[in-house]
């Protein structure tokens, strides 16, 4: 991928127009570290510029997986120079987008949407990184199940069966907390 060419940097610059948020949220809410999140997200656009340039990486929907892949490996190789996992707290949930609703039903939604976000939150805290991963990705950063899979390198029929059963055990967890 030559850089010089504007094609090329639009491209790129469209992609970090649609996705960086929602990786760095992504990110965040596995790390409880805004600061390394935005290290873990330049890191992800570096790696994604490098792939690119070999392979001519030009497909949206190809980048969109390549990336969130990417961020999740950055994360998993940080988490074991760390040895430690942090869930993020409802208090310290980040989301830079603008608003784009009526404020009136902006105002009811968010408040069942902060209660929901609340309880999968403390959910969160009970299961494993991969399970964490997986519920993340699909009802925090709403990515689809095909592009789940693709990231976690399984398929569609593997990660749907995973999301099942780690539903499973939130409820069951949750009626055992009295949570829900």
């Amino acid at each position: 991928m030559d850089l010089n060419n504007n094609t090329e940097k639009d491209f790129i610059k469209a992609l970090y127009d649609e996705y960086a948020n929602d990786i760095l949220i992504f990110l965040y809410r596995m790390t409880k570290d805004y600061q390394l999140s935005c290290d873990l997200l330049q890191d992800t656009f570096l790696n994604f510029i490098k792939k690119a340039s070999e392979n001519k990486i030009k497909d949206k929907n190809k980048a969109k997986t390549y990336l969130f892949q990417t961020a999740k490996n950055l994360f998993i190789n940080n988490y074991r120079k760390l040895k430690k996992f942090v869930v993020i707290s409802y208090d310290d949930a980040i989301d830079t987008r603008e608003e784009t609703t009526n404020p009136e039903e902006n105002y009811i939604s968010e408040e069942d949407e902060s209660y929901n976000e609340k309880v999968l939150n403390e959910l969160l805290e009970y299961l494993d990184n991969y399970e964490k991963t997986l519920i993340v990705l699909r009802y925090q950063s709403n990515l689809k199940i095909e592009e789940i899979a693709e990231i976690i390198d399984k398929s569609p029929s593997s990660a749907t069966r995973a999301l099942q059963k780690i539903q499973k055990k939130l409820l069951k967890i949750a009626k055992e907390k009295k949570i829900i």
